[in-house]
């Protein structure tokens, strides 16, 4: 591919060397990450089936999302809509029958090549990670013994950061 490109000169080769030296040798490269939703199961916390082992299902005894609810990072889901269930029973709920939230994240990265002598060369680079600042939530607590904070997400991911560096290369 490089051969059938010679010849055609670099993008903006007559241009005068000040306006080279800013206009000229950058680079970009980005990085945009949407996760679906992603599935996850909700535990009594209990061993009420007696089987040895606390993360037992939970009984679902109304719509967990009903119409009109408004969930936020403090609830997610109605916490009434969930039970333990009777001693010697199993729960109704089943692997990864609920759903949690969507990810979104975009980052950047520019970079600035730049010559200071003919063999002495300068590289500057900035990285911006979440650079929309995208509020991306972490899981929700999915136990129903831990009390209040049941369907409450308790994480987030990284705000939006920024790094620069300076490289000199001969």
């Amino acid at each position: 591919m490089a051969d059938s490109l010679e010849g055609l000169g670099r993008f903006g080769s007559t241009v005068s060397r000040p306006v080279d030296q800013v206009a000229g040798g950058w680079q970009a490269s980005g990085i945009v990450t949407v996760r679906s939703v992603l599935p996850f199961t909700a535990f009594s916390g209990t061993d009420n089936a007696n089987t040895g082992g606390s993360n037992e299902y939970i009984q679902i005894v109304s719509q967990p999302v009903p119409a009109g609810f408004n969930q936020s990072r403090a609830v997610w889901f109605a916490p009434a809509a969930f039970a333990i269930s009777a001693f010697g029973t199993l729960g109704n709920s089943s692997r990864n029958a609920f759903r949690g939230l969507i990810s979104q994240d975009v980052n950047l990265g520019l970079m600035k090549n730049s010559g200071l002598t003919e063999k002495l060369k300068l590289q500057s680079r900035s990285r911006f990670f979440n650079l929309l600042t995208k509020k991306n939530l972490g899981n929700l607590n999915p136990t129903v013994t831990s009390g209040q904070s049941f369907g409450e997400i308790l994480s987030a991911y990284a705000a939006r950061g920024i790094q620069f560096a300076h490289n000199v290369m001969w």
